[in-house]
């Protein structure tokens, strides 16, 4: 049964960010001993690149004729930064940035469904159904969705298009409407009425799954499993679900072996490491979702002056390439 998995845990605001943030003082990130279960940093369901479609303009692509953006020329939409050949179509996409971002934020929709792997669309093998633009690995995978579109047009909706808001705040099941729908992390999120809607982008941090809802136990043993939505678990403010009920015992068993997977640098935060020069412990109550992986920060004040300039804090590796 959905409530016996569905247990709140009393912990302090975990934040996230897509259109809105919100937090507050938790408790403090405890590195994980040498030789533990899960690589924190290792690829997880979720994580996306700085530069949306490689740095190719969007509305170039979805017209036909594509064409290389440039850095006079960029906007950011959902954590990515997106490219333009020229002012026009920059404005273009910042009048409707939904209308021109690629599913999945680019991600191949067939590397997803088909092996459940997150493979970056590329440029030369995009396409658009039902007005929206896809990117595939190769002409392989391009065709294959050419064959049976409906099969991966929703390979981009969060939990099936059940509300996560529903889900933990009445530890009910609830489908949500596509008249209440927002786009966060390259997923469409879908809710009951505009209040969840609100709600969500109020508290990503509560109401976001972690890992996009794949089950970390499975991920400890190197598989992507989608959780189920039945077997759902809080555990300091962060909604995790799991494929099996085995799977989800075992996580209340050993939640220090699994809990931390989707945390970033370590749990150290990224404005102490740019600004201080040291690798200081973020806290779990002041915390981002940022390209599919959780930082957390010092203070308060550390997460402002992330989000106000994100890529000034981003690893190296992360910032490169942001245009071709």
């Amino acid at each position: 049964m959905f409530r016996s998995f569905l247990i709140y845990v009393v912990a302090l605001s975990m934040v996230g960010s897509c259109f809105a943030q919100s937090g507050t003082k938790g408790g403090v990130f405890v590195p994980r001993k040498a030789g533990a279960a899960l690589n924190i940093n290792a690829p997880v369901p979720g994580e996306r690149p700085l530069a949306a479609a490689s740095g190719y303009d969007v509305t170039s692509l979805k017209s036909g004729s594509p064409k290389p953006g440039l850095r006079e020329h960029q906007s950011t939409f959902d954590g990515q930064v997106y490219s333009f050949a020229t002012a026009a179509e920059k404005k273009a996409f910042d009048a409707n940035p939904a209308a021109f971002a690629p599913v999945l934020s680019g991600m191949s929709v067939v590397g997803w469904v088909d092996f459940k792997v997150m493979r970056p669309g590329q440029p030369a093998h995009a396409t658009v159904h039902d007005n929206r633009l896809y990117l595939f690995t190769d002409a392989t995978e391009k065709a294959v969705f050419a064959q049976a579109p409906a099969k991966y047009e929703n390979a981009d909706l969060l939990l099936g298009g059940v509300s996560p808001v529903a889900l933990v705040d009445q530890e009910k099941v609830v489908m949500g409407s596509k008249d209440h729908e927002a786009i966060c992390e390259g997923w469409r999120v879908r809710f009951a009425n505009a209040k969840e809607k609100t709600a969500f982008l109020a508290d990503l941090g509560k109401y976001y799954p972690t890992f996009a809802g794949a089950d970390p136990v499975a991920l400890s043993t190197g598989q992507v499993m989608m959780g189920d939505p039945k077997n759902a678990f809080i555990y300091k403010n962060r909604l995790y679900l799991f494929a099996t009920q085995e799977n989800a015992d075992r996580f209340r068993a050993e939640f220090k072996n699994f809990s931390d997977l989707d945390v970033a640098e370590g749990g150290t935060c990224p404005v102490s490491r740019v600004e201080q020069g040291i690798m200081q412990p973020g806290k779990y109550g002041i915390s981002t979702i940022h390209l599919g992986r959780r930082l957390l920060f010092a203070s308060e004040d550390h997460r402002r002056r992330f989000l106000a300039d994100p890529i000034k804090y981003l690893p190296e590796e992360k910032k490169k390439p942001l245009i071709p």
